[in-house]
Parts: C-alpha cells; structure tokens; sequence
C-alpha cells in the first residue's frame, strides 16, 4: 500500500505525518514551524524521516500543504505572508534535491478542502467553500467536486478579501483584510486592542496573550473576551455572507485551529449571514465545523500526492 511522508506547515506548527492511501494516519509529529529559513524546514523534515521512517519503505513521495498563494503545478510559492522567507522559492525542487523524495505542494487551505471533500464534512458535496482559521485566515472553493484554482492557480485567497478599506495592515501588502479579524492573531490584537475598556476582565492585565487562552476566558464569560468573538464572528459573517451570494454553494465548512473557539463565535457568524446574504441561498447553505479539526491540510495534501502518483 502507498504511503506519504505528509506536512502540515503552519504559521506556528508544523505537522508531519506518515499517510496510507486510505487515509490513516500511521505516524505523526507536531513542532514548531520554521521562523528563519528553508534550511530549518528542511532540516525538520529530514530528522522526522531519519527517524520516523527508516522501516517505512513503502514512503516514495513527500507532499506539504503551505500557507501560500502559490503554483502547485510547478512547486513555486509566490507570496506566504506569515512565512516571508519561502517567497518566490521553487520550493518543491528545494525539498525534492534536499529530502531525496519527489514533492508536490499544495496551498493549505486548497489541501484541507481536498481532505474534507473526501473525508469529512464535505464528503458528498458538490460545491462548498473551505475557511480555515489558524496563524491567518485560508480558503478555498470547490465547484462540481473540482477545486477551482483559477487563472494563476492562487483562487481561495477569502483571507485577503477586504472588509475595513483604511483597517488594520496586513502580511500580504494590503490593508483591513478579513484575515486581520478573525485569524489566531488577530483574535490577540483586538484583545489587546479592547482591554482598557474591561479593566475587570482576567486579560486585563496579562502581558502574553494566546487565543487559546482568550477562548477559554468566553468559556467564563470574561466580558473581554466574548467582545472579541462577537467582533470575529461579525466580520466572519460579513464575509461568508458575500461569498454565499457571489458563489452559491451547498455548504462553508470552518477549520483550522480557531474552529475550537466555534462556539464563542458562530451565533454572531450566524447573525450576519441572515442580515447580509440572500435569503435563499443563506438558508439552503449549510455553515459547518470542520470534522477533521487539524488534520484537513495533511490528509488531503497526502490524498493529492497519492492521486497524482496513481495517475
């Protein structure tokens, strides 16, 4: 049976996996994504394969899903803005003279819709939307069972979308992206952004703040930080809104890490796709969670090499 060296690679974590063609995942490591350079990417891979698959004979192909707009059908990353350093790079002939395994890649988000689509929440769709939440905000769109990758192949980039013209900067160049208001760090920055007016709140005072530690507070009930998912689902909701009467889909599946905090935001998600989309189309379209949580981006980023290598 086929089996993949699979990577996840994040803003924060990179996620490396050994997959079989049915979709199991055999073996896995989490660490720290890479900060500097493509030779600490490297160097991560070839440690989890020198030490994690000297038996596994059976792995002939690496695939990574990356938080980039990006040619995956000639292995170029054109612009990764929270992984400035893999701009521009031929990263697929990189890995492949660096790790010794032909490598495809894929953008993560385009790759978590891949594994939803055949594993997960989307399985059986015909046309959705993937939003997945983590270091920014990915996305991407499925049409006929087929992930329109557009003109240049970089469609999906819903992170990039703006919703505040004159808002806060964001990585990509731009300003007030839809990113810049709902991702993992932008959840820190209206935090730190709102805190003087809860001076009670638990976050007042703290001088590291995570978005894990922001969703449990809402859990409590900490003003603070119900005021910052109602800002996130706001926006979130604004933006689901245009893409269901742009695009029409059956369902928008929402993963990533920051689905975790689905409960602190989809009511006011929810609130805004009534007030802002067409009524029919809203209704029929399903807003779901993602059923794959973290592992979307590698079981589909593995599911495409699998494909590619059977062709």
């Amino acid at each position: 049976m086929k089996r993949v060296l699979a990577c996840d690679l994040g803003g924060t974590n990179l996620r490396l996996s050994i997959i079989d063609e049915s979709g199991n995942i055999l073996k896995r490591l989490k660490t720290e994504a890479p900060r500097k350079s493509v030779n600490e990417l490297i160097e991560k891979i070839n440690q989890f394969k020198s030490e994690v698959c000297l038996h596994e004979n059976s792995v002939k192909t690496l695939t990574m899903a990356i938080p980039a707009a990006l040619d995956a059908e000639n292995g170029i990353v054109f612009k990764a803005p929270n992984l400035p350093f893999l701009d521009g790079l031929e990263i697929s002939r990189i890995l492949e003279d660096s790790i010794g395994l032909p490598c495809f890649i894929e953008n993560d988000a385009n790759a978590a819709a891949i594994g939803e689509h055949a594993f997960g929440s989307a399985k059986g769709t015909k046309s959705f939307i993937m939003l997945t939440i983590g270091t920014g905000l990915g996305g991407a769109i499925f049409i006929n069972n087929e992930l329109w990758r557009g003109l240049d192949g970089t469609a999906g980039e819903i992170g990039h979308i703006c919703v505040e013209p004159m808002g806060a900067p964001c990585g990509c160049g731009s300003r007030g992206c839809l990113e810049q208001y709902t991702s993992a760090s932008a959840i820190v920055r209206i935090a730190r952004e709102l805190r003087h007016e809860f001076p009670e709140s638990s976050l007042h005072s703290k001088l590291y703040l995570s978005s894990k530690e922001i969703f449990k507070a809402a859990l409590q009930n900490d003003e603070l930080a119900l005021k910052v998912f109602e800002k996130v689902g706001f926006y979130l909701g604004i933006g689901i809104a245009s893409l269901i009467n742009i695009l029409n889909p059956e369902a928008i599946v929402i993963g990533g890490g920051g689905s975790n905090a689905w409960q602190a935001f989809i009511s006011h998600v929810k609130e805004q796709v009534q007030k802002r989309a067409y009524e029919a189309p809203s209704k029929r379209c399903q807003i779901l969670k993602s059923t794959l949580g973290d592992d979307a981006g590698i079981l589909g980023a593995a599911k495409l090499a699998i494909d590619k290598t059977r062709a």
